[in-house]
């Protein structure tokens, strides 16, 4: 019996040795024990996959009794085996693949291990490598853009001035060339708004100050264009409200000539004044057609008071007065002034008829004129011929000393006159040859007084 119990009991042990052998083979465990099979363990048949040594299980850890019960050891398949194998690989590349590819270099696109490891690894460390450098590009491209936006805003900034200023000397700087270039774009773009927000702003004000000017233009008050505001706005504002100005002061001008014209108008036709309503109630036109009316009224009294000057001047020359009834008193005034210069003309006729006449007469001989004050008038005229005393000299001399009678262009109407008296000069120049007595001297004394007496004579007569 102890033999049998003997035997039985190496038997045991020898299986128990037989299946501890089958199961030992090379590959690390995890932290359950187990682990999965590797091709050259598969290859040898010593595990086909997943499995457990010493017993251990999916719910035993590596502290558990080496006392305790044991288990059916679990096995996994070759392919679940290279599944795991190519995962883990693909993970394990994928990691090492980012990391390079951020880095921006590729250096471990391979690994050792199962072919199935390898073969994930490759796949996971193109992905990654290709993601990595992805991000790469990515914060590469984003710092580019983060530069570029700081220089476009600078530029953008710098170029608004510039622009509003009208000036351009500021569209490059220093930096890297993703700055310079948004620096470039941005002050170009704000170069361009400050133009145009200075064009914006000068509008406004000289729009502003047009209408500002042509109300104050109108109203006649004084010129002042200043203003607050950007100095844009008050560049416009200064050119509107000049221009303004001029037009409402055009404008004003016009009205108030249209004013004065209607009021001259009115005042051609009548005495007393009459404003429209359209000038009434304005202060500046009503005023205008004032004083267009009172040119109208001068114009019109003037004109009459020519023609009442000229009939008098007319009734004045025909010594007959007919003094206009029922007209203005200044009317009258005018007709009397004109009868006094006709009547002084007609006096002067009268005068200038005696004038002449004493270049024809020896002797004054009364006209017979219509009224005694004709008469008057023409001997007044006869007796103011102081010439004729020097035209009677004159011949007498020429016919005294023997000369040819010569008579001056301007008296050939007094060539009687001169004929008469050259005649007597002659005469006494043959009555003084004829004298012998006396002697010379005598006779040239006698004849010399002879003269005297006569044109004496001649000039009381």
């Amino acid at each position: 019996m102890k033999k049998k119990l003997l035997c039985f009991s190496i038997i045991l042990l020898l299986c128990f040795s037989v299946f501890t052998t089958v199961n030992a083979h090379s590959g690390r465990t995890d932290s359950s024990g187990g682990h999965n099979c590797t091709e050259k363990s598969v290859a040898k048949g010593l595990c086909t996959e997943y499995h457990y040594h010493n017993g251990g299980t999916s719910e035993s850890s590596p502290s558990s009794s080496s006392g305790s019960t044991s288990t059916p050891v679990e096995t996994k398949s070759a392919t679940q085996i290279a599944q795991e194998e190519k995962t883990e690989g693909e993970n394990k590349g994928y990691t090492t693949g980012v990391n390079e590819g951020y880095e921006g270099q590729k250096t471990n696109s391979t690994s050792s291990g199962s072919d199935a490891y390898k073969e994930g690894y490759q796949l996971g460390y193109e992905k990654g490598y290709s993601e990595g450098l992805a991000k790469l590009e990515a914060e590469k491209k984003k710092k580019l853009e983060q530069e570029r936006a700081e220089g476009e805003k600078e530029g953008y900034s710098v170029g608004g001035d510039d622009g509003y200023e009208g000036k351009k000397t500021n569209s490059t700087t220093s930096g890297t060339n993703a700055y310079k270039e948004g620096y470039g774009t941005g002050y170009d773009n704000g170069y361009e708004e400050g133009v145009e927000k200075f064009e914006k702003e000068r509008a406004k004000g000289e729009k502003e100050g047009y209408a500002i000017g042509v109300a104050e233009g109108y109203e006649e008050e004084e010129i002042d264009s200043s203003t607050s505001g950007t100095d844009a706005y008050k560049e416009g504002y200064k050119k509107g409200f000049e221009k303004g100005y001029d037009e409402g002061l055009e404008k004003l001008e016009e009205e108030k000539k249209a004013a004065e014209e209607s009021g001259v108008e009115q005042g051609l036709a009548q005495d007393e004044i009459d404003i429209p309503e359209e000038y009434e109630e304005d202060d500046k036109l009503k005023k205008a057609y004032e004083v267009g009316f009172k040119k109208g009224v001068t114009e019109r009294d003037e004109e009459n008071m020519k023609v009442y000057m000229e009939q008098g001047v007319k009734d004045g020359n025909a010594d007959k007065r007919n003094e206009p009834m029922d007209v203005k008193a200044i009317y009258i005034e005018a007709y009397d002034e004109g009868y006094e210069d006709g009547q002084v003309q007609l006096k002067d006729s009268y005068i200038e008829q005696g004038f002449e006449a004493a270049f024809t007469m020896l002797a004054y001989e009364e006209p017979n004129l219509a009224k005694d004050s004709y008469n008057e008038w023409y001997k007044e005229g006869f007796d103011s011929n102081t010439k004729i005393s020097s035209i009677v000299e004159s011949a007498y001399d020429m016919g005294l000393n023997g000369d040819d009678l010569v008579i001056p262009e301007e008296y050939d109407k007094a060539e009687f006159l001169y004929q008469h008296h050259y005649d007597l000069g002659n005469q006494q120049r043959s009555a003084d040859n004829t004298k012998t007595a006396g002697g010379l001297f005598g006779a040239g004394f006698l004849s010399w007084f002879g003269r005297r007496f006569y044109v004496a004579r001649k000039m009381i007569k």
